[in-house]
């Protein structure tokens, strides 16, 4: 509901971005279709509902033309889509929930929307929007490189196994 209500504010300030909604495994609730009928009725050609299951192919076609992406869940952990969204180069936009402040910095690889409003989020999308061209390289390197680095199974495997091994040492003596 916040987002949507946010992304109605920010086109009625005149934000031009189109929002593509995107169907996950679950039906979507009936008051979400309800928020996007309404919008649809003044901005018809901004906001797309997407219901229909993506092949891996068409997912990466809309990753590569994202801008960002929101990711607002209300409790904590770190959702692949934001790894994914951050390879391609979307700018992710995220509650501040412990999570999220691990691997987002607010201004650095990421925005962070605290308090996460309807008014603080369209006032995000409106900054997003105007300095996009500007930074958007940076926040696309620092992402992917960070994604490179952390996503790497060997070297996190090797990692893990060196812990363990240090752990276990460490309690036998």
């Amino acid at each position: 509901d916040i987002i949507l209500e946010a992304y109605h504010l920010y086109l009625s300030e005149g934000g031009s971005l189109p929002l593509y909604l995107l169907q996950g495994a679950y039906p979507i609730h009936h008051k979400i279709i309800k928020i996007v009928d309404i919008i649809r009725k003044s901005y018809s050609n901004k906001i797309f509902l997407i219901t229909k299951k993506l092949s891996s192919s068409e997912m990466e076609a809309y990753w590569r033309r994202a801008i960002a992406f929101i990711s607002a869940p209300l409790y904590d952990g770190y959702s692949y889509a934001i790894a994914e969204g951050r390879w391609y180069g979307a700018l992710p936009i995220v509650s501040a929930i412990p999570g999220n402040l691990e691997v987002i910095t607010h201004g650095y690889n990421g925005w962070v929307v605290e308090p996460f409003t309807r008014e603080n989020l369209a006032s995000t999308l409106l900054t997003v929007e105007k300095h996009w061209k500007e930074v958007a390289s940076l926040w696309q390197l620092r992402n992917k490189k960070w994604i490179k680095s952390f996503s790497d199974i060997r070297k996190n495997a090797e990692l893990f196994l060196h812990t363990v091994e240090n752990f276990l040492s460490s309690s036998n003596t």
